[in-house]
């Protein structure tokens, strides 16, 4: 099936949230038609974004090199921390969140305009948005989804890394020195206490324990909500099918009603013809008997 930027797939994500579910099943169910069963099998499992996710669908599509810009400040924050943890750059460290935290509110603010111009109220769905394009910047897989445009759902914030408190160390697999500084010998001595505070509370806070927790609870919330949405969709579903049995049924009982009338008017028809039968017959009657009282004179 192609993924390129003309897929039909594609199309789905643009639409309303509620919009989504129809769409999706005509597209299937045309794909079946043309013998495609894997690719209609695909996107028949495709799941109708929430509002906060196609608020970011949509700014993918709107603003893809702004979100880009977002995207590559967690490299930059990332380097930024190794630097920190070793006992220098502080500074760079506060720039780099600092320019993360701009450029997070900027696209925040703009994905609440998208939804506003929708006819939807952004404010309970910001703190939403705002977790997923920060998970997008410190998670490949995440990062990778909202590129794509194709979110289901909102992505639970990132558990550590995402400000100076709570930070934790977060592997960047093209940084080389990263990976040499991981490897150091164990019996080498322990390197200074930095003499920045930032670089101090980010070391403590690697020792955090909170971490698979946070991950457990964000699971739960979202095998939840996939669940949730799955309820909704199929009492959409039903939703559809009783108002198409109750136009059905509708339509049945308007065709019954004019074949009620049809009948009717038939009946009073051939009653009327009778009628008029009769009275021909009668007319005819008297007029053989006028002629033969005539005849008889």
């Amino acid at each position: 099936m192609n993924v390129g930027r003309q897929d039909p797939i594609d199309g789905l994500f643009a639409l309303p949230p509620e919009d989504f579910t129809a769409a999706r099943d005509g597209l299937a169910k045309r794909l079946r038609a043309e013998g495609d069963a894997d690719a209609a099998r695909q996107v028949r499992q495709l799941r109708r974004p929430t509002v906060p996710a196609w608020a970011v669908d949509q700014l993918a599509r709107t603003a893809p090199e702004d979100l880009q810009r977002l995207l590559s400040t967690g490299h930059e924050l990332r380097r930024a921390q190794r630097a920190a943890l070793s006992g220098a750059g502080g500074g760079r460290l506060r720039a780099a969140t600092a320019r993360r935290r701009a450029l997070l509110d900027e696209l925040t603010e703009r994905a609440a305009r998208l939804l506003a111009d929708a006819g939807r109220s952004p404010d309970p769905h910001r703190a939403a948005i705002a977790a997923t394009l920060e998970a997008a910047t410190v998670d490949g897989e995440a990062a990778d989804l909202v590129r794509s445009g194709r979110l289901s759902r909102e992505l639970p914030p990132p558990s550590g890394f995402g400000g100076l408190s709570g930070l934790t160390l977060v592997p960047d697999a093209d940084d080389a020195d990263a990976t040499g500084a991981a490897a150091e010998d164990e019996e080498a001595p322990a390197a200074p206490e930095p003499a920045d505070p930032t670089a101090t509370t980010a070391t403590t806070a690697t020792t955090t324990s909170a971490e698979p927790t946070a991950r457990q609870q964000a699971a739960g919330t979202q095998e939840a909500t996939e669940a949730r949405e799955q309820a909704e969709e199929e009492a959409e579903e039903a939703t559809r099918a009783r108002e198409r049995a109750d136009a059905a049924l509708e339509t049945v009982r308007d065709l019954e009603r004019r074949l009620s009338e049809a009948h009717r008017e038939r009946e009073e028809t051939e009653r009327a013809a009778t009628e008029a039968a009769k009275r021909a017959r009668a007319a005819a009657d008297r007029a053989g008997l006028a002629r033969g009282r005539g005849g008889a004179q």
